[in-house]
């Protein structure tokens, strides 16, 4: 690099968890439903990174750049379709994570 060139690194990390207000589709509930009342359903993690280069020419300025951004979001199992459709699912406690 010259002295008219800049090259700047970024990273970063967040988390973000939703605690559980009662709210569900269809005013459906349950049990397992209202046990998590107050407690974390819904998590999101996010990732980020990037360089950039900045340079100062002869004929004029450039700027390039790479970024790079992943975010997973993990939540309560809930039920597909039907009544339980929205509702925690008590058979199938625990973690969903779509990356």
């Amino acid at each position: 690099l010259t002295p008219e060139q800049t090259l700047e690194f970024e990273a970063g990390f967040s988390r973000q968890g939703n605690i559980y207000t009662g709210d569900t589709q269809n005013t459906n509930s349950n049990n397992y439903v209202k046990q998590m009342l107050g407690h974390e359903t819904n998590r999101m993690y996010r990732e980020t990174y990037s360089v950039t280069h900045r340079g100062e020419w002869d004929f004029g300025s450039s700027l390039a750049y790479l970024q790079y951004e992943k975010t997973r979001n993990s939540r309560i199992n809930e039920g597909l379709a039907g009544g339980t459709e929205g509702i925690f699912d008590p058979n199938n406690a625990g973690f969903y994570t779509a990356t």
